[in-house]
C-alpha cells in the first residue's frame, strides 16, 4: 500500500509540473550582445568625422614590398615619395583631380561603417600593403583609411594616430578596387592592375 501512495504521489508531480511552471510569468532575458556591435562602437566614432563637407585627398601607394621587391627599391631612389604610417606613397598627392562622381562614391563607401569588418587576423597575401589612402579632412579632425586591396584590409587613423584595423567586405572591395585603380599615376604595375580589373568585369 505504501508503494502504491508513493507512485500515485509520484505522478502526480509529474502532471502538476508542467501545468506550474506554465503558469508562470516568463523572466524577462537581456537580448544576447551582437558580434559585431563591439566593433561598431569602435568604428563609428572615427567615421563620423568623414562627411560630406570633407576635403578628400588621396595617396598612391609604391609597389608591393614582397612581390615588387626589387620594383620598390627602384621606386624609392628615383620617385618623390612620402612616409605615411610607416608606408611609402608617391608625392604629390591628389586632390583636385577627383571626378565628382567618384568623389561621391568615396564618400558613400568609405563613410559606411557597414562597409567593414572585424579584423579575421593577417592573411597569405604577402603582408598587409596600402594601395591606396585616402584623407578626409573635416574641420580640425583629420581622418585617414589606408586600403590594402591584395589582403581586403583597411587602417583607420584619426588625427595621425592609429585606431582600427578592419577587413573590407567583399562587396566594398567589388566597388572600391574598380573605382580608384583608375587613380594610379606613378605605379609602374598600374597597366597590369587595369587589366586585372578588366578581366574581373567581363
Amino acid at each position: 500500500m505504501l508503494q502504491l501512495f508513493s507512485i500515485i504521489t509520484a505522478l502526480a508531480g509529474f502532471i502538476a509540473s508542467p501545468l506550474l511552471h506554465a503558469q508562470q510569468p516568463a523572466q524577462a532575458t537581456k537580448p544576447a550582445s551582437l558580434p559585431n556591435e563591439s566593433f561598431m562602437s569602435q568604428i563609428s566614432p572615427i567615421l563620423k568625422h568623414v562627411q560630406t563637407k570633407s576635403k578628400i585627398t588621396l595617396h598612391e601607394g609604391l609597389p608591393h614590398q614582397l612581390w615588387d621587391k626589387e620594383l620598390l627599391a627602384a621606386e624609392l631612389k628615383k620617385q618623390k615619395h612620402e612616409m605615411r604610417q610607416g608606408f611609402a606613397f608617391y608625392v604629390p598627392a591628389q586632390s583636385s583631380n577627383i571626378v565628382p562622381e567618384d568623389r561621391k562614391q568615396l564618400l558613400a563607401i568609405l563613410a559606411d561603417p557597414e562597409s567593414y569588418e572585424p579584423y579575421s587576423g593577417p592573411k597569405r597575401c604577402g603582408g598587409y600593403h596600402p594601395d591606396f589612402s585616402v584623407e578626409f579632412q573635416s574641420g580640425k579632425h583629420l581622418v585617414e583609411i589606408q586600403l590594402c586591396f591584395g589582403c581586403h584590409e583597411s587602417k583607420l587613423f584619426l588625427d595621425g594616430k592609429f585606431k582600427l584595423h578592419t577587413d573590407l567586405k567583399g562587396r566594398t572591395m567589388t566597388k572600391l578596387e574598380p573605382l580608384l585603380r583608375r587613380y594610379h599615376q606613378e605605379n609602374p604595375r598600374k597597366e597590369h592592375y587595369l587589366k586585372k580589373i578588366k578581366e574581373q568585369a567581363e
